[in-house]
């Protein structure tokens, strides 16, 4: 409260007031609602936009604006965004009045809008209609000429321009009903009773509704004040310490295992490697053998080759392929799929042969047990058969049909079948390794070699 028997920097100017201003002052106060005129400006050089306002609660007003200045859309704010935003602009105090109501405080932003040439504002503050004449002529009077504060009947006192750190609160303290110490806002105030220890003996209560305890054990009564313990609490710090050195310990142990699993990965690939290579050793073996057997095989079609024809058999076979009934649709694996629950070890342990085989009893016979897939020519393995249009169709060396296999799931059907068989004992039988590694390898090899397989078949289906 204000000492009237004491001379006091009312303001925080240079100069003091006696206390005839100061009772004055008081007396003019009372019953009206102090309010303050203030300007948002642009530190840019050379830009003249500006915002007049007035408010009861400059620091609330301060903090609203710059909120407001992020998201909103309003006249005022996108200015404010294009020039940079609101690190690029001053807000300040320009002057403080007593207001009997709200149509004054309007008039008198109004006044400060039209005179300070406002280009922010998107509305007036007030209509003409409004306009208190009395009122208007001091605020010219006020505006245009150095004003005398002793005959100062009308206004309060013009403050010029000064910045917000003006503390225009001192004059609205609150007092603590407990411990009486004065506060310039309720939240503050309110804060202090929850959290001050002197304040919640004289309360009767032992601790506050909240604390905030440090690692280091200390109990502090406010989130700033844990804060600001926590900031120069050494035991904390050799915590953080200790804590980082083991979070970088775990990432470093983490890398240890990944590396660890990838050395592993490496060793297994590694062995897995050297199983083929000697699976591949083997089987260069038998084809060094294959190759001399293939040669001989060659020289004797050449020579049957070269040998006179028999028309009357080739005339009969070409008589016993047209009479074909039963088309045969190498797009649709569905049939083979579904025969393939028929196809057992006995047939893998026969390689391409048990292929064949398993062709002949469950995909290439007919309703009327008649094959649909014929071997007319055995000498150039010639196959024939009826297509969807019901035209005879020619699949030279069983390829056609090779690759029908394949793209059923004629390999993934003897890779179970294998696994299945090596399985069986506990521990490995190397006898059974080396067979199955044997007929995996002839089923594999259907679609880039199927000689055992096409000659088996045309035995088969040979007319």
């Amino acid at each position: 409260m204000i000492n009237e028997n004491e001379n006091i920097d009312v303001f925080n100017f240079n100069y003091k007031h006696s206390n005839k201003e100061i009772n004055k002052w008081k007396i003019y106060s009372e019953n009206k609602t102090l309010i303050y005129i203030y300007q948002i400006s642009s530190k840019i050089p050379n830009n003249m936009e500006n915002y007049i306002g007035q408010t009861d609660n400059f620091k609330s007003r301060k903090s609203s604006h710059f909120t407001n200045s992020k998201t909103s859309k309003l006249k005022v704010y996108e200015i404010i965004k294009k020039y940079g935003g609101w690190k690029n602009w001053n807000i300040k105090i320009l002057n403080y009045y007593y207001c009997i109501n709200e149509n004054e405080s309007r008039q008198i932003e109004q006044k400060y809008i039209d005179t300070y040439k406002s280009t922010m504002n998107s509305v007036r503050a007030c209509s003409n209609n409004e306009i208190n004449i009395e009122l208007d002529r001091a605020l010219n009077y006020e505006l245009n000429y150095e004003l005398n504060i002793s005959n100062c009947n009308i206004l309060g006192y013009f403050l010029y321009d000064f910045y917000d750190e003006f503390d225009y609160l001192r004059y609205n303290k609150m007092e603590c009903k407990f411990c009486n110490k004065t506060f310039s806002s309720k939240s503050a105030i309110t804060h202090h009773q929850k959290t001050a220890k002197y304040c919640l003996q004289i309360q009767g209560k032992n601790k506050p509704e909240k604390e905030y305890k440090c690692v280091c054990g200390k109990i502090l009564t406010s989130k700033h004040n844990h804060e600001v313990h926590a900031k120069n609490c050494s035991v904390k710090d050799q915590i953080i310490y200790f804590q980082k050195r083991i979070e970088e310990l775990e990432i470093k142990n983490k890398d240890l295992e990944k590396k660890i699993k990838e050395l592993e990965k490496y060793e297994q690939k590694n062995k897995e490697l050297e199983e083929k290579n000697k699976e591949l050793e083997k089987l260069v073996c038998k084809l060094e053998g294959s190759i001399d057997i293939y040669k001989e095989e060659h020289s004797a079609l050449i020579d049957i080759a070269k040998q006179p024809k028999n028309t009357t058999n080739t005339n009969n076979n070409n008589n016993k392929v047209l009479n074909i009934k039963t088309f045969f649709d190498f797009d649709d694996k569905t049939q083979l799929k579904n025969a393939l629950s028929n196809y057992n070890l006995d047939y893998f342990l026969d390689g391409q042969k048990g292929i064949a085989r398993f062709l002949a009893d469950n995909i290439l016979l007919d309703e009327e047990n008649n094959y649909k897939y014929l071997c007319t020519d055995l000498g150039r393995s010639v196959f024939k058969y009826r297509d969807t249009y019901g035209n005879i169709q020619k699949d030279y060396e069983a390829k056609k049909l090779s690759n029908y296999l394949v793209e059923g799931g004629i390999k993934e059907k003897a890779t179970y079948i294998s696994e299945e068989w090596i399985n069986q004992d506990s521990p490995l039988n190397k006898n059974k390794l080396e067979i199955a590694l044997e007929k995996s390898n002839e089923v594999n090899s259907l679609d880039k070699n199927n000689q055992i397989f096409k000659k088996e078949l045309a035995s088969i289906v040979a007319v």
